[in-house]
C-alpha cells in the first residue's frame, strides 16, 4: 500500500506538471487565469522526490516566460489536512483569535518549525531540501477557517540564502490572488477545505459496499483458491 501511495504521490504531481505545459503551449492567456490545487503538500516523497526539483525548475520558467509576455502566472495551491503542522496550528488557533481577529498568513520558516513543531530535527537544515517545492503558509481567514497552504517557490534552484528567501512574503507575487481564491471557494461544511477539493472528493469516492466487493472479486482473480 505504501509503494502505490508513492506512486499515486508522484502521478498527481506529474500530471499537474503536464496539464500546465500543455496550456502553456496552446494558450498562455489561458494558462494565466488558471488556479490549479493539489489535495496536499507541493511536495514529492519516496523514490520519485527527485522529480520536485524539475517540478521547481518548470513552473519558474512558466513565471519568467508568463511575465515577460505581460501575463500574470498561474495560481497554484497545495493544501495540508493533516500532521504535525495543522496540530500546531489547531493549538495556537485561541492566540490567532485574539491577536489577529480579521485573519492572517504567516509563513512557517524552518527557525519556527524546528522551534516549535519539530524541535528533535536538526535546527540548521533546510526543511524539505530533496522534496518540497513549495513553501507552507498558515492562513487563517476573516470567517475563522484555517489552513495550511503551499505556494510554490518564486526560484528555479536552492541557491545560497534560499533558507531564509523562501519565507519572504513579498517574493510571492501571486499572494493575494491565492487569498481570493481561498476567501471566495472556503467551505462552510468542511472548515479546513475549499469546495473545488470537496466536490473533488464526492465524485471520485467509491461507496463502501460496490467497492469492498470489486475489490474481492480482484483478489479472488489475482488469487484463486484451489
Amino acid at each position: 500500500m505504501q509503494a502505490v501511495n508513492r506512486l499515486m504521490n508522484a502521478v498527481e504531481h506529474l500530471l499537474m506538471a503536464h496539464y500546465m505545459i500543455y496550456a502553456w503551449r496552446e494558450n498562455k492567456r489561458v494558462l494565466a487565469n488558471m488556479c490549479i490545487i493539489s489535495d496536499g503538500p507541493l511536495a514529492i516523497f519516496g523514490e520519485a522526490a527527485p522529480f520536485h526539483r524539475g517540478m521547481m525548475g518548470l513552473i519558474d520558467r512558466i513565471r519568467q516566460d508568463l511575465v515577460k509576455s505581460g501575463l500574470a502566472e498561474p495560481i497554484l495551491l497545495g493544501f495540508t489536512k493533516s500532521g504535525r503542522l495543522i496540530e500546531h496550528f489547531q493549538m495556537i488557533s485561541h492566540i490567532i483569535d485574539e491577536q489577529c481577529p480579521e485573519g492572517v498568513i504567516f509563513p512557517v520558516s524552518d527557525e519556527y518549525r524546528y522551534t516549535f513543531i519539530e524541535p528533535a530535527k536538526d535546527p540548521r537544515a533546510n526543511h524539505g531540501k530533496d522534496t518540497y517545492y513549495g513553501q507552507d503558509f498558515f492562513v487563517r481567514t476573516r470567517k475563522g477557517h484555517d489552513f495550511i497552504v503551499a505556494l510554490p517557490y518564486p526560484f528555479g534552484t536552492k541557491g545560497d540564502g534560499f533558507q531564509v528567501e523562501k519565507t519572504e512574503i513579498v517574493r510571492y507575487g501571486n499572494i493575494a490572488r491565492a487569498l481570493r481564491v481561498i476567501r471566495e471557494f472556503e467551505s462552510e461544511l468542511y472548515g479546513d477545505s475549499l469546495v473545488p477539493v470537496t466536490l473533488a472528493h464526492q465524485h471520485a469516492s467509491i461507496s463502501l459496499k460496490p467497492g469492498g466487493r470489486v475489490l474481492d472479486i480482484m483478489s479472488r482473480r489475482a488469487m484463486p483458491i484451489s
